[in-house]
């Protein structure tokens, strides 16, 4: 489904338009590459780093993913329900549970790295050398702006209520 973007008056505004919708596709076609791996957006992420960095607890977790525990407690039942992680007690801290990939959660993270394969090779299918350095110039430069507007910004406040 596409949603519609705002009128594009000026160059600037017809890039912004463009970045939108490339974000939205990128995004929508790993979706679709992971559903059909039987797998939730989330799911991937959550994978890799628990192959990357075995045994962290979910509060960890969470952290490294940017997410609220509350809400990577869900998609860790879920990944349990399916057999794709387990949770072992810390051998020096009983009360403490820490997080692993079984093997079918192992073949399944192999999986999504196909996917990540699979968009990188689409991505990039018709570039030259030149045109992805270019390109990184060019998004490293986009990266850096908006870093110093967003650190520019006032503080956030929270609103009296």
């Amino acid at each position: 489904m596409s949603h519609p973007l705002p009128p594009a008056d000026t160059p600037q505004e017809k890039l912004d338009n463009r970045l939108h919708t490339f974000l939205h596709t990128h995004r929508n076609t790993l979706c679709r590459y992971f559903q059909s791996c039987g797998m939730y957006s989330g799911h991937p992420r959550v994978l890799f780093h628990l192959r990357h960095t075995p045994g962290m607890t979910q509060r960890e977790l969470a952290g490294a993913l940017g997410v609220a525990a509350a809400t990577l407690s869900v998609s860790i039942r879920r990944m349990e329900a399916a057999g794709l992680v387990e949770r072992k007690s810390d051998s020096a801290d009983l009360r403490v549970q820490r997080l692993y990939l079984t093997k079918e959660g192992e073949a399944i993270d192999d999986r999504c790295a196909k996917g990540r394969d699979f968009l990188i090779d689409a991505l990039f299918a018709d570039f030259s050398d030149e045109d992805m350095a270019q390109l990184d110039r060019l998004l490293t430069r986009m990266t850096e702006n908006l870093t110093n507007a967003a650190n520019a910004l006032p503080p956030i406040c929270e609103q009296e209520g």
